[in-house]
């Protein structure tokens, strides 16, 4: 899944994780992948390196948005000579604890995929993951059958013994949650 995601340049991804020790595991993947802008939140960053590591993803975010834009405004105009620079993807890993608070003035991550590595226990938990990480993420989160969830893409890893807990989830959020496709570049 990582080489998929890591084709697309500039692409704005967090991965939730329930546990600090998931964390570190996943950053310690990632990082050996070395294809990725790697940024963390855990509970002992400090006020001031918290700042600088949303900032750093609020700006990839921008460069993804400003990508988006420059591409559609080069083929409306047939500019074929306008190229956007490719960075490496951005992914920021955080734990549950540490996600943007909408009560404390903070805005959504913006990301436009987002990964519960982790399944969290409870349907709010799962809510509050959308609405802190995606992009425009509504607040009530998708209707019955619509395929995907507005502002980006939702991958949730799931182990055998938590289909039921998806479902669970699922049927909560008045949401349909489909199986990944074979081909994850179908996704994107």
């Amino acid at each position: 899944m990582l080489l998929v995601l890591g084709r697309r340049a500039s692409l704005p991804i967090a991965i939730c994780c329930s546990a600090r020790d998931s964390l570190d595991a996943v950053c310690a993947r990632i990082s050996a992948a070395q294809q990725f802008s790697l940024l963390f939140l855990h509970s002992d960053q400090g006020d001031s390196e918290r700042a600088v590591v949303l900032s750093n993803f609020h700006a990839i975010v921008r460069d993804w948005n400003h990508g988006i834009v420059k591409s559609s405004v080069s083929k409306l105009e047939g500019d074929d000579d306008e190229k956007v620079e490719a960075k490496k993807p951005g992914i920021l890993v955080t734990t549950d604890a540490c996600l943007p608070s909408a009560t404390l003035g903070e805005p959504s991550l913006g990301a436009r995929v987002l990964i519960h590595y982790d399944l969290p226990a409870k349907k709010e938990a799962y809510v509050r993951r959308m609405s802190a990480c995606l992009a425009n993420a509504p607040i009530v989160v998708g209707a019955p059958n619509s395929g995907g969830i507005a502002g980006g893409i939702v991958i949730s890893v799931v182990v055998g013994g938590e289909v039921g807990l998806l479902r669970s989830i699922e049927e909560g959020c008045c949401v349909t949650i489909e199986e990944m496709p074979i081909h994850i570049s179908e996704l994107l």
